[in-house]
């Protein structure tokens, strides 16, 4: 295999909602970059050309990437269409959702969520007290910020 080939199929693609978590997103790219090189990392803001069909752009690049970082903040889950007053999520045709269900399909891409903020550790409607709460806290890294930057910390258990 080719060394262009093999970069291309392990590329990381970062999968974000903006209006939770595009500050913590912007903090991981630096490190991102710096560790696994500008070329293998995909985020549509920044590799998406003005015009190109956004959804066709984001298929063709999870058939190619080899990792998927779901980046999960506080409002990932519940953030609503303005128009409708639903859920995002519950849209078969959310961008976030089309990323997420794609990758999952795909038995070549390794889909690790990143949680950025302590409620995305919650389900809806959650106290924190329930098993599938407790157990979400489970096998994650954290991110905490330093400045400007933000740092992963070790797995909580």
């Amino acid at each position: 295999m080719a060394e262009g080939e093999r970069q291309e199929s392990s590329r990381i693609f970062i999968s974000y909602r903006r209006e939770d978590s595009a500050g913590f997103v912007r903090a991981l790219l630096g490190p991102l970059r710096q560790r696994f090189g500008s070329d293998r990392i995909f985020k549509d803001t920044d590799n998406i050309p003005p015009g190109e069909d956004f959804v066709n752009a984001i298929r063709r690049e999870l058939e190619s990437c080899k990792v998927l970082l779901a980046v999960i903040g506080g409002e990932w889950m519940t953030v609503e269409d303005p128009r409708t007053k639903k859920r995002r999520l519950d849209n078969p045709n959310d961008y976030l959702r089309i990323e997420v269900a794609t990758a999952l399909k795909n038995e070549h891409v390794v889909v690790i969520p990143v949680l950025v903020d302590e409620q995305a550790c919650r389900a809806p409607g959650s106290a924190g007290g329930s098993r599938a709460s407790r157990s979400s806290k489970r096998h994650r890294t954290e991110r905490q910020p330093l400045g400007y930057g933000y740092r992963a910390t070790r797995p909580r258990n």
